[in-house]
């Protein structure tokens, strides 16, 4: 006879000691943002910064959905939700222009809920700036000794959101570069489906991912028939973030990459007959992003001797 173990609930807290420097790193992980973006029923999330200051204001995670930059205000609160945060995260909407808010905490009282229910009730769509919001909990799980096992649960969310959304885009009519671009980025697809800058969807003629502070874009320009892979800081306001760029710039160089900054391959993008090449120079590229970025996430990498800043391309 088969033998089955019991679910049991988990305390958030024994997952992540700490929520800022526990559970927010664990949140802003592509994988983990993925979760969350297909819970709430978005077809992606890209990060785009962590602690966030305007003002007097540090908001938790800054995110966009690449398809359409809508920009995402994710609250974080690792235990069960109380009015301060709610107040916090209504100020952080209006101060960072958030066109979704998404509060996740470990637990929500009835009061919570219907005060997010009445905002989606009230934030009509008629020509006016619209907000959407969502109250999520976190939930850990594990059976007997296993690893525990996060899962998010969406309990307030606006009314045909996730219908809406799929309309917009099933409705969407590409045509010249940007449907070359999508069909580009399929084919990537189906040929190396395991890559990480793309399990998140496409941003036009870009794609891009975090690791740490610093973002690695790679982008398709027929105007001048080229594909490239580049850096930059995922927040460029934050010297912190412009020094992670200048060490994984000077580490890349170190092992051969972007010596002819950024790393480029001549290759015309709207010739079908080029694609295996250029999908090639991605994937034999992206390796080398990945493990310099990994390690300045780990704080691995020293400061370059060189004082000259690194030069970035938009």
């Amino acid at each position: 006879m088969v033998e089955f173990g019991e679910l049991v609930t988990v305390d958030p807290w024994q997952a992540w000691p700490h929520e800022a420097n526990d559970f927010t790193p664990w949140m802003v992980q592509p994988e983990n943002l993925g979760k969350l973006s297909r819970e709430v029923g978005l077809p992606a999330l890209e990060l785009e910064g962590r602690e966030v200051r305007e003002g007097s204001l540090r908001a938790d995670i800054i995110a966009v959905v690449p398809q359409d930059d809508r920009k995402v205000l994710i609250e974080n609160q690792l235990y069960h939700a109380d009015f301060d945060h709610l107040g916090r995260t209504l100020a952080y909407a209006n101060a960072f222009n958030a066109n979704i808010v998404v509060w996740v905490a470990g637990g929500f009282s009835p009061d919570h809920l219907a005060a997010f229910r009445w905002l989606n009730e009230h934030t009509k769509d008629e020509g006016e700036y619209k907000v959407d919001f969502f109250a999520v909990q976190v939930k850990v799980f594990r059976i007997g000794d296993s690893l525990m096992a996060p899962k998010f649960e969406v309990l307030e969310r606006p009314n045909n959101f996730v219908r809406e959304t799929r309309a917009r885009w099933e409705s969407r009519e590409l045509s010249g570069f940007p449907k070359q671009c999508h069909d580009f980025w399929e084919f990537y697809r189906e040929r190396h489906p395991d890559d990480l800058a793309l399990r998140e969807g496409f941003r036009g003629h870009t794609f891009s991912f975090s690791i740490g502070e610093v973002r690695t874009s790679i982008f398709l320009q027929p105007s001048v028939r080229k594909v490239g892979i580049y850096i930059r800081p995922r927040n460029p306001n934050s010297e912190e973030a412009a020094q992670s760029q200048n060490r994984c710039w000077y580490a890349l160089k170190e092992r051969g990459r972007g010596s002819d900054w950024p790393d480029t391959l001549p290759v015309d993008i709207t010739d079908r007959e080029k694609w295996d090449e250029a999908a090639a120079f991605i994937h034999d590229t992206l390796p080398y992003y990945r493990e310099v970025l990994e390690l300045e996430r780990d704080g691995k990498l020293e400061n370059p001797a060189l004082s000259e800043p690194a030069e970035t391309q938009s």
